[in-house]
């Protein structure tokens, strides 16, 4: 058990608390989360903890586009710290007794994730595009650009039918529209993506295709309507 310091985005608060890492939870481009114990008197809480693989460089990048990400108003997690050594971020932990947390990345688990069993349908999955829909145009607004990995699907974990979303990785947000060798952004696109890929990975294949046809079709037409 470590003891740190965190602080908070606004900058005015910090908390002091004592840290007991659990499990991994996953790792991507950037670094590497756990799931974390936090303790501050007789209170603790389960959270997640994010190490970076460059350090502060990248954990004040993620938390300089968390800020901006709460400003604009866009659906991100409501705890996200950095410490007061500036190399890891401390957050809320998207999993609990009633939701399991999912991201894109390479290294996440499908069965450990969803207990051996795939998605076999998503009850309100007409509502989910309208909302990320609905999130990448907010994000456009407010000129900030999504690389597709910000995404995490929230799945209801008794019935495996219901999902909502939160973006949950702030390390890819960017503030220039324009990608690598001039070729621009395109938030509705990204979004559209990042659906079909979690569909692909965390659906159960007889289903998956007919979803992420629905989802080509709904994005398809809000871009030719824009």
């Amino acid at each position: 058990m470590e003891r740190e310091t965190f602080i908070h985005p606004s900058g005015k608060r910090e908390s002091e608390v004592d840290i007991n890492e659990v499990r991994g939870l996953g790792s991507g481009t950037f670094g590497w989360v756990r799931e974390a114990v936090v303790s501050k008197g007789n209170v603790k809480r389960t959270m997640a903890l994010k190490h970076f693989f460059k350090g502060r460089e990248q954990a004040q990048s993620a938390f300089d586009n968390y800020k901006l990400a709460k400003k604009a108003g866009l659906k991100v997690f409501t705890t996200y710290r950095i410490s007061k050594e500036g190399d890891a971020i401390l957050m809320t932990n998207g999993n609990d007794k009633e939701t399991v947390c999912l991201s894109l990345s390479p290294k996440e688990d499908r069965p450990k994730a969803l207990d051996g069993e795939s998605i076999e349908k998503i009850e309100n999955f007409d509502e989910l595009l309208q909302n990320l829909y609905q999130e990448a145009e907010k994000a456009t607004k407010n000129g900030l650009y999504f690389n597709g990995d910000e995404i995490f699907f929230l799945v209801d974990k008794k019935t495996k039918t219901k999902v909502s979303f939160v973006l949950g990785d702030m390390d890819g947000i960017s503030v220039d529209p324009m990608r690598f060798e001039g070729v621009p952004y395109d938030n509705i696109a990204e979004v559209g993506a990042s659906v079909v890929v979690f569909l692909d990975k965390y659906m159960s294949p007889e289903v998956s295709e007919a979803y992420a046809q629905k989802v080509r079709e709904f994005f398809s037409h809000k871009k030719q309507s824009a």
